[in-house]
């Protein structure tokens, strides 16, 4: 069981780095005239927005199909355990 103590200071490292979150957005930014890692001029012309969306689309479908595929297996495995243990089950009562 978790004391009040530990409770208080989870909720102080919470709220933080909430806090510490809220300053990093509200932070200005670097000046245009310094050498930034990630320069927009450089992005704008090379990104295609279209393709772009036609990838992610493409592969959220295939992250979509195969969580579905995955859930059937999962649901397969999970039934047939349930089958063995009822049978365990039936076999356990049925020696007594």
């Amino acid at each position: 069981m978790v004391g009040w103590r530990m409770k208080f200071v989870f909720l102080l490292v919470i709220y933080f780095a909430g806090f510490a979150t809220a300053v990093y957005f509200i932070a200005p930014t670097p000046r245009e005239g310094r050498a930034s890692p990630l320069r927009k001029d450089r992005l704008g012309g090379s990104v295609d927005s279209r393709e772009l969306a036609c990838a992610m689309n493409a592969g959220m479908h295939k992250a979509a199909d195969l969580s579905k595929e995955l859930a059937i297996r999962a649901s397969v495995l999970i039934r047939e355990r349930v089958k063995e243990f009822q049978a365990r089950e039936k076999q356990g009562i049925g020696k007594k």
